[in-house]
């Protein structure tokens, strides 16, 4: 047994006689040695800092307005979605492989004028669009630019476009995800995959967003962030739900597309989703629904009976429940409350 001081002189040599490589062996008594780590975002709310996940939703939904909103966020200190703060402020890059140069000059443009920021306010916020790099094939050269330029947030839009892996395959998917991750620790960034959802389908009636990513479950085990993003194509408006490693997550919001009329400028709104109409007509929909049902029934069958998503209809009335709008009643079913 190494006596507990030995463990913080390095390993003992019978360790070091088979270390060739590159690997090092630690005691976890040093851990306990230094200060807990605090837990630091990149965007308070959003995304822990240093960390690496997915926006992930059907196209569409506005999973890349989001992702411009978070790096204009990061890069010029102001509030993203008009609500969360950025921890810091600092270069940001865009490796955008889904739209063309144009049309990413549009989005900013219009972002910019809602923002009421100026070409000199993002000399930080750099982009790759339309030059095809792959990783792992390029993950060198990609890390070589990262670390040049100071960037701590990369966003890639969309992971399906920057492999050619299988995305099923966890054996060939296991050199891409390795290749996000050391891009990441190399350069002691944050690092966000624009993804899809699988199609809808029998199969995955019932799962939630976060099980519905496509492809291997992999992402799954490999995610420290996910915000998954709901909502009909091309629609103002979008559900956004949250999931972190290592923070627990804040319900889910609404994310509103604001677009001026004269300008066309475009802003981000963040809603909770008590706040929206939506959410209040759901509430008059469920307790003209109870008034039916003799004042009491399942939650499950409120959703049913209200109009909409049936995955929005369960998330709102859940939340009615958490927020004492319904209450529990005899049996496991709720109505309002006496």
């Amino acid at each position: 047994m190494i006596p507990l001081e030995d463990s913080f002189r390095g390993p003992p040599e019978e360790f070091t006689r088979g270390q060739r490589g590159h690997l090092r062996i630690e005691s976890m008594a040093k851990l306990l040695t230094e200060p807990e780590p605090p837990l630091d975002w990149l965007i308070e709310g959003l995304w822990t800092d240093k960390s690496r996940g997915f926006i992930a939703g059907h196209p569409g939904v506005g999973k890349t307005w989001i992702a411009l909103d978070m790096l204009l966020s990061v890069t010029t200190g102001g509030l993203c979605m008009g609500k969360y703060k950025p921890s810091y402020k600092a270069a940001c890059l865009l490796i955008e492989e889904e739209a063309s140069r144009r049309n990413l000059q549009r989005r900013i443009h219009a972002l910019a004028r809602a923002r009421g920021i100026k070409d000199v306010d993002l000399t930080n916020l750099f982009h790759i669009t339309r030059q095809f790099p792959k990783v792992p094939r390029d993950t060198k050269e990609l890390i070589s630019i990262i670390k040049a330029n100071d960037v701590k947030f990369v966003v890639f839009d969309s992971l399906r476009r920057m492999h050619s892996a299988n995305e099923n395959s966890s054996n060939e998917m296991q050199a891409v995800l390795d290749a996000f991750a050391l891009i990441g620790v190399e350069c002691q960034c944050s690092v966000l995959l624009i993804h899809h959802l699988a199609k809808s389908g029998v199969e995955n009636a019932g799962k939630s967003i976060f099980e519905r990513m496509r492809g291997s479950s992999d992402f799954w085990a490999w995610r420290d962030c996910v915000i998954g993003v709901e909502g009909e194509e091309d629609a103002e408006m979008a559900t956004c739900s949250f999931q972190f490693r290592d923070a627990e997550a804040q319900p889910p919001i609404q994310v509103k597309r604001c677009v001026g009329e004269s300008t066309g400028a475009v802003a981000l709104e963040a809603l909770s989703i008590n706040e929206s109409p939506e959410f209040m007509a759901k509430v008059e929909g469920a307790k003209d629904y109870l008034l039916t049902q003799f004042g009491s029934a399942f939650l499950t069958s409120i959703a049913k009976a209200l109009e909409g998503r049936k995955s929005d209809n369960l998330k709102a009335v859940k939340l009615m429940a958490k927020q004492g709008i319904l209450v529990a009643k005899e049996g496991g079913k709720y109505g309002v409350p006496d």
